[in-house]
């Protein structure tokens, strides 16, 4: 479940970056480095509350679904672009192993992106404040927002999508009128 309207934002541009890497399927880019974090001393105990907060919040999950997309999407234009694949039982069981050895490489730097997430919020919040907003997020207050937000999120960015394109249509409108009033009528 995605938990905040920022975390469908990072999904969708993650998977908007999958996909772009997919359509591309002679060949398969390195991976990119994760962006250098601020140098901040942060105790174990405090970085193991970020994550804790992390974990609580599910902030994390959305980003456990990407690894699996980016390799199905993988799998799905290798065996477009090579129909010997489809038609080769033992060619597909080695391109499944091998999908499935590749993920399991990239599993490491899944886990590295979350400890810098974790990061992020040590670096921002005290190891108290973590500890005040994994109590909250426990409780049954803090549960049913996190259980309840990503529909309000989905429902937030439907509504913002239906606003945009009345007031794209609208704008489009206004403007005409506007031109035509100043005496240059545009189509």
């Amino acid at each position: 479940m995605i938990a905040s309207p920022v975390r469908s934002a990072a999904l969708l541009a993650a998977l908007l970056v999958a996909g772009a890497a997919a359509a591309q399927p002679q060949s398969v880019p390195a991976p990119t480095p994760i962006p250098a974090q601020p140098q901040v001393t942060i105790a174990t105990s405090h970085a193991e509350a970020a994550r804790e907060l992390l974990n609580v919040t599910r902030t994390t999950e959305p980003f456990n679904l990407i690894l699996p997309n980016v390799m199905r999407q993988v799998s799905n234009a290798l065996t477009s672009t090579n129909i010997a694949i489809g038609a080769d039982p033992a060619r597909r069981t080695a391109l499944e192993e091998t999908l499935r050895d590749v993920e399991r490489g990239f599993e490491g730097e899944r886990d590295q992106l979350l400890a810098g997430m974790a990061l992020l919020y040590a670096a921002r919040f005290s190891e108290e404040e973590l500890r005040t907003m994994i109590e909250f997020f426990r409780s049954p207050v803090g549960q049913k927002y996190v259980q309840t937000t990503p529909t309000i999120a989905q429902e937030a960015i439907t509504a913002a999508n239906q606003w945009a394109q009345r007031i794209g249509q609208a704008a489009f409108t206004r403007v005409r009128e506007e031109m035509r009033r100043r005496g240059h009528p545009i189509n």
